[in-house]
């Protein structure tokens, strides 16, 4: 029973009867089978369920170590989806999850700024009232996204909502059709992406080999493809694998086209353009570099003008761009090239980003580290196109105060260079202004504030020496 406190009169008398009436009648005339009734009903349910389900999991599982988290940081909040069209069985605590994913996963693909991929919200409702799985592994990355915004192990929350999602999922694959429902693949798609923030590799390989197989069941069985904005996803969680461990994603259906993806158009490569294109022997090489310069051109230019590139130019053109430098098979004497190449594919990686965290990519960092080690540095536009691997190194796969990257800068940079000077190089190489400009700005100031601290230092150190000289 609960009490309300009421005003009274000198005798003793309520001064509002009106409020003690409805006080002594709530409830009362309420009926079982009503929507509210209802509602409440499936919101107590849940919330038992949920609060059970945590209460039964061991404290040893109740997440990874700090180093997997992300740094708190303020993300505006984009929308997802209309809220008021949400089912009523979400319960509040669902809804709050939901609103966290929709604020935390913008931080995720920073490409969504100058690409606009295909609106697919219609979808999205009717998915949240049929496809139970794919709701759970939504709550499952709302819920982890917030645990590595805040810096916190994976809670008892988040744990619980995995659980259903692969609970959910396994039922679902029993239905032999299931593979033709684009739901299901997010799902995957879902578990996949948190598996790889958060540095689970054995369970994102497993998860990356269902959605390749459920791939080559639809391609099996239908030519409906799939949008622009999941194909670019998967895309990226298969270069995430190969920069994890150097294995290359299964072979395409049908041959692999090695000619320019842009070999229709009719616009020329600038002269800048050729001469940096022109340091690298490698033909193939040669073409896939102009390809995606003229992409990031693109990018560029429609950014500049506050429109953005089509999801579907995108996904098309950089599909063939990442699919031939994976298989491209190149020289071992020649280590320009192969380090410009492993330098592109940092650059792709940087479509996906961690906030505060580097995604594991142990393949790629070692190779590119020992080949930039080993180049030389020649003429001018082999010292910028250097720098231009070291600051897209530096924002992808290393950290910019690595002692090997200071000593390779120190080997192609002028003492006197400034940003606004190297930014004007970097763009005549490969840059997308709206995702490299901030963290690149950052990592050349990290570098250059280490170069002229040691700078300093040795010049006490022969001051100190020519004093005691003296």
């Amino acid at each position: 029973m609960k009490f309300a406190f009421v005003s009274v009169d000198n005798r003793g008398k309520a001064k509002d009867t009106l409020q003690v009436r409805s006080h002594c009648m709530r409830g009362k005339n309420r009926r079982e089978d009503s929507r509210r009734s209802r509602r409440a009903l499936r919101q107590r349910e849940a919330e038992i369920a949920a609060q059970t389900a945590s209460n039964q999991l061991p404290t040893e599982e109740l997440g990874l170590s700090s180093k997997n988290v992300w740094e708190r940081q303020m993300i505006p909040y984009q929308p997802i989806l209309d809220y008021k069209l949400l089912p009523d069985s979400l319960n509040h605590g669902s809804v709050e999850l939901l609103y966290q994913y929709g604020r935390l996963k913008e931080a995720i693909y920073p490409i969504d700024n100058c690409v606009e991929f295909e609106i697919i919200q219609d979808d999205y409702i009717g998915w949240f009232a049929t496809e139970s799985a794919f709701v759970q592994s939504i709550l499952f990355m709302g819920s982890a996204l917030q645990d590595l915004a805040m810096q916190r192990s994976l809670t008892r929350t988040t744990l619980f909502h995995l659980r259903k999602t692969l609970s959910l999922l396994n039922d679902a694959l029993s239905n032999r059709k299931e593979h033709l429902n684009d739901a299901l693949l997010y799902t995957v798609f879902n578990l996949s992406l948190i598996a790889t923030i958060i540095g689970e590799d054995e369970a994102f390989n497993i998860h990356l080999s269902g959605i390749r197989k459920l791939m080559q069941l639809r391609n099996q069985h239908t030519r409906q493809g799939i949008n622009s904005r999941l194909g670019f996803k998967i895309s990226r969680l298969e270069l995430s694998a190969y920069t994890s461990t150097g294995t290359l994603p299964p072979l395409p259906i049908g041959p692999l086209c090695w000619e320019s993806c842009y070999r229709n158009t009719t616009s020329c490569p600038d002269e800048t353009l050729s001469i940096r294109a022109g340091i690298v022997d490698n033909i193939p090489l040669r073409t896939i570099f102009c390809d995606l310069r003229h992409l990031v051109d693109r990018i560029n230019q429609k950014y500049a003008s506050s429109k953005h590139l089509t999801g579907v130019e995108f996904q098309g053109s950089i599909s063939s761009i990442q699919s031939r430098l994976l298989r491209l098979t190149i020289d071992p004497e020649d280590k320009e090239s192969e380090c410009v190449r492993l330098g592109m594919l940092a650059f792709l990686s940087t479509t996906l980003f961690v906030p505060g965290k580097r995604l594991a990519s142990v393949y790629l960092s070692t190779q590119l580290k020992q080949l930039c080690g080993e180049i030389t540095v020649w003429g001018t536009s082999s010292r910028f196109m250097v720098l231009w691997l070291l600051i897209v190194g530096s924002i992808s796969v290393f950290a910019p105060d690595e002692p090997w990257i200071l000593a390779k800068w120190a080997e192609a940079a002028d003492v006197d260079l400034v940003w606004e000077e190297l930014e004007l190089h970097l763009r005549d190489i490969l840059w997308i202004d709206c995702i490299h400009e901030e963290p690149a700005r950052k990592a050349f100031a990290i570098i250059t504030n280490i170069r002229s601290s040691n700078s300093n230092a040795v010049g006490r150190d022969f001051g100190g020496l020519d004093s005691a000289d003296a």
